[in-house]
């Protein structure tokens, strides 16, 4: 410390005259740089503290936001299966649910994940296969990770389009859906349940090529257990030998 202090005039001195003020410091690197430093700090002490207290008081912001929203959910799921048991003991129609869940949607939009998968299996039950779809592609649009569930969404939401007659939006949520497992090894027999759907759709639009590439895949997937998919790989291998006979 003594050699820094001893110096400190003679920086001082040297920087006001455009010269460099360390370029006879005979001390190591790194005493070179906690001299620096020092200087520095000396030097913007106030905006430095005022920065420090700009950084402290955005992390208290944002970690003060993050318990209120924490708290927000706990609070709506307690309320929504409160109501959840009360609508079972009234033992209430499908769309005195529906009607239930949207009302409490909206002033609940903390759990809105939950509620737009309640509503699209409410639905889906009754074949609004349309409106059962957009509440999972909102769900989808929402979700980052893990792709897994991502996949799932959007996947469940092709399958629902499809049987809603609505083949070109079915063929983007499964085209989607499998993109996001495109290199994911640990889902095979999900991954392959889609190659079935989106293969099956994309001929249905004229894109057979693409679709019996697509059954393929679900012919080379292995599962943990082959008799997971039998049954999907039985369907798959009838619809490419349907389709290539059919093929001009």
């Amino acid at each position: 410390m003594d050699k820094f202090q001893s110096k400190s005039a003679i920086d001082k001195k040297k920087a006001e005259e455009g010269l460099d003020p360390y370029a006879d410091f005979d001390g190591s690197p790194g005493e070179l740089f906690f001299l620096k430093l020092s200087h520095f700090i000396g030097k913007n002490r106030k905006s430095i503290g005022i920065g420090f207290l700009v950084l402290f008081a955005s992390l208290a912001g944002v970690i003060g936001f993050l318990e209120f929203r924490d708290n927000q959910r706990q609070s709506a799921t307690a309320k929504f299966e409160e109501m959840e048991v009360l609508l079972q003991r009234q033992m209430v129609g499908v769309d005195q649910r529906i009607q239930a869940y949207e009302a409490f949607l909206l002033e609940n939009p903390a759990i809105e994940l939950r509620l737009w998968k309640e509503l699209s299996k409410l639905h889906s039950d009754k074949g609004d296969w349309s409106t059962a779809a957009s509440y999972l592609e909102k769900s989808a649009k929402q979700i980052d990770e893990p792709k897994e569930m991502k996949a799932y969404y959007f996947g469940m939401a092709g399958v629902y389009r499809d049987a809603g007659g609505e083949l070109e939006l079915s063929l983007q949520n499964l085209e989607i859906a499998s993109s996001l497992l495109e290199t994911n090894l640990e889902v095979p027999s999900f991954k392959a349940w889609l190659n079935y759907h989106l293969g099956r759709v994309q001929i249905l639009t004229g894109k057979k090529e693409s679709g019996i590439e697509n059954l393929k895949k679900v012919l080379l997937a292995e599962p943990k257990s082959e008799s997971q998919l039998a049954e999907i790989k039985t369907k798959a291998s009838y619809l490419i030998l349907k389709t290539q006979s059919e093929v001009p």
